[in-house]
């Protein structure tokens, strides 16, 4: 144990500080050391045959944890418009970490400490300043405004478009006629995939042919 810690004090200095207490036991951090510590010196020690055991959430491999957006979106209703992949929604944006919201009351609280590192509900995160600021500008409603389509739902649920108000989209979902496009297109539902409608010049991705051809079907169809 005592070659461990020598190795240790060697790899990283504030282990080697500790060691001068006659019965060493930890080192203590703080909030920008931590980060340090997990964005390099976790490796550093592991790459040199040390153990570090961490939270699960803050483990190499583990995707990092980082503020996202969770957002709502429908169909704008107009009477007498059919529905295409160019029809504008109505959408709502939060805050999120994973598929938990969070209030703008919390989000304060998390910034009031002042910390690169914080823990939400068990879940460690990381408060990137580009994060952080994407944040505010949502809370204050201050963000550029987005004209979301129904093409962009597709792309969304599909995972080909992964982000909004510059920020993560961490939960998608879609209400009313918008799931249930998106839900027939998922399920396959008999819907023939349409890949190139006469006279158009160019190419369909697969999300929208499907989308194409649910909605002809919409139109034929139903």
């Amino acid at each position: 144990m005592l070659k461990g810690l020598g190795l240790a004090s060697r790899l990283y200095y504030l282990i080697e500080e500790s060691l001068q207490d006659n019965k060493p036991s930890f080192s203590e951090l703080d909030p920008i050391q931590v980060y340090e510590f997990l964005r390099s010196i976790a490796n550093i020690l592991k790459d040199n045959g040390l153990g570090v055991i961490l939270p699960a959430s803050l483990e190499q491999g583990v995707e990092e944890k980082r503020l996202g957006i969770s957002l709502t979106a429908e169909v704008k209703s107009k009477k007498g418009q059919r529905l295409s992949l160019q029809s504008l929604l109505s959408y709502k944006l939060n805050l999120a970490i994973g598929d938990k919201t969070i209030s703008k009351k919390d989000f304060e609280k998390l910034l009031a400490q002042k910390s690169p590192l914080v823990e939400v509900k068990g879940e460690w995160i990381a408060l990137q300043p580009a994060d952080v600021k994407a944040a505010q500008q949502i809370l204050n409603k201050s963000y550029d405004p987005l004209e979301l389509s129904v093409e962009d739902a597709l792309r969304f649920s599909t995972g080909d478009i992964s982000t909004v108000a510059k920020l993560p989209i961490t939960n998608f979902e879609a209400k009313g006629e918008l799931a249930n496009l998106i839900n027939a297109i998922n399920n396959n539902e008999s819907i023939p995939m349409i890949e190139n409608p006469r006279g158009f010049k160019g190419q369909l991705r697969p999300y929208q042919q499907r989308g194409v051809g649910w909605l002809s079907f919409l139109e034929n169809g139903v």
